[in-house]
């Protein structure tokens, strides 16, 4: 009988002899254009044009076939990153030429980094403008993003973007250059559903100041960067990139961006209003549950500007009680402070359930609430020790029952030298005397 080892071994086995039988497309040159091919890898623009010229058909002709792709001359010029052999060779294409594939050998510059290429081939495309904002959405889909390359289709783009070029866009980290399409072509943003837009910012939490984890000297640097720098209305993004030193300037697009995404939630939640209506939009707000997941990702910004649009929220008890307990869970301080000073908060403060609720939601911790700002076993009991401190303690026995929860809880911390421990909020104080 064989043994667990042995039918691992002859899996693997079958597996390697299936990637060694599987043949992989190979590129094939086509003989009769060889010697372009050749003049095209050398950069040799004179030996290119001795050849399109006595060939008429060469400039369209496949010159190289990998598995069932046929490429043409400008394919492989492009790829072979001939930046001034691409140029030369546009000005020889008609205006529209059916035989080439310029969308792929747009896309191939603009994956590549190409600029002066993609400048060639984006004034070639003007009939058919779709094929900038496909390059424009694939370029996004492969690392290192080419910022230049995505700045210039943007720009060039006649089309209002996808909700699939929105959402790449976002993933990518270019939220100013969909503030800027967001700005020239104004009303798309609610064009789409609350759920796939408002919900991929709140995702992306760290996109937001609230979000932000900055030490001691990124904070004093970002305080100091001038607005102008970052100002969202000027239309300024790539112009404002200027020498100075790296840490200030990963600071400044670290401001430049929570910018940006401030801006695009207040434009998102503007058109959609405008567009769904205030009861769609409120029950959309109430069903999708994008404000509870922004409070418990601590995305205070989304959270404030809801609230503002749609001050009733706070009138639902079912949502308000939810709200509440979501923030105290996440230990989230200064979302605590926007939701307490709300009326209705303050009235659902007064019942026993709701007293309950709180107290159950600031017992439950878990290590996800240490602050980075809160360093040590010490200081991160006085933080719990606060948020017991402001919650509303009315009864007698609920507050023994929560005293006694306190003594059980359990607070985990690491300190140099000793790895993981776990501790309850006695012994932490009996350790830090000491």
């Amino acid at each position: 009988m064989a043994t667990l080892k042995e039918d691992f071994e002859k899996l693997l086995e079958q597996k390697l002899d299936k990637l060694k039988s599987k043949v992989l497309p190979r590129a094939v040159v086509n003989e009769t254009y060889r010697s372009l091919f050749e003049a095209v890898l050398k950069g040799d623009w004179k030996a290119m044009a001795k050849i399109l010229d006595e060939d008429g058909t060469a400039t369209t002709a496949k010159v190289m076939t990998i598995g069932s792709n046929h490429f043409a001359v400008l394919e492989v010029a492009t790829m072979a990153a001939q930046d001034e052999l691409v140029e030369n060779l546009v000005q020889r294409f008609p205006g529209c030429c059916k035989d080439v594939n310029r969308s792929r050998a747009l896309c191939y510059a603009a994956r590549g980094g190409r600029i002066r290429i993609v400048k060639a081939l984006v004034d070639k495309v003007n009939d058919k403008p779709e094929i900038i904002a496909d390059a424009l959405q694939f370029v996004l889909k492969f690392p290192p993003l080419q910022n230049e390359v995505i700045w210039y289709l943007a720009r060039r783009t006649t089309s209002p973007p996808t909700g699939t070029l929105m959402v790449g866009l976002i993933f990518a980290g270019h939220l100013d250059v969909l503030l800027y399409l967001a700005g020239k072509y104004p009303g798309h943003l609610g064009s789409i559903e609350v759920r796939s837009f408002l919900e991929f910012l709140v995702l992306m939490n760290r996109y937001f100041r609230s979000g932000a984890r900055l030490n001691f000297w990124e904070k004093s640097i970002y305080k100091c960067i001038p607005q102008c720098l970052v100002d969202t209305s000027l239309d300024n993004f790539k112009d404002a990139n200027m020498d100075r030193a790296p840490f200030i300037e990963r600071c400044r697009k670290l401001k430049l961006r929570h910018n940006c995404s401030l801006e695009l939630a207040k434009r998102a939640l503007a058109e959609m209003k405008s567009n769904m209506g205030a009861p769609k939009m409120l029950e959309g707000l109430l069903t999708s549950g994008i404000v509870l997941d922004a409070a418990s990702r601590g995305v205070f910004e989304i959270v404030d500007l809801c609230l503002k649009h749609y001050p009733e929220l706070m009138w639902d008890d079912t949502f308000a009680k939810e709200l509440i307990k979501t923030v105290v869970k996440g230990r989230h301080v200064e979302l605590f402070r926007l939701v307490n000073a709300h009326t209705p908060i303050r009235s659902l403060l007064d019942s026993l359930s709701m007293n309950v609720d709180l107290m159950d939601a600031v017992i439950e911790w878990s290590s996800k609430c240490v602050s980075p700002d809160v360093s040590g076993a010490a200081f991160v009991m006085q933080r719990e020790l606060q948020w017991f401190q402001v919650s509303p303690l009315c009864l007698f026995p609920f507050l023994l029952r929560s005293l006694i929860s306190i003594y059980t809880a359990k607070v985990y911390y690491f300190s140099e030298g000793s790895g993981s421990q776990q501790l309850s909020f006695f012994e932490m104080a009996e350790s830090s005397r000491r």
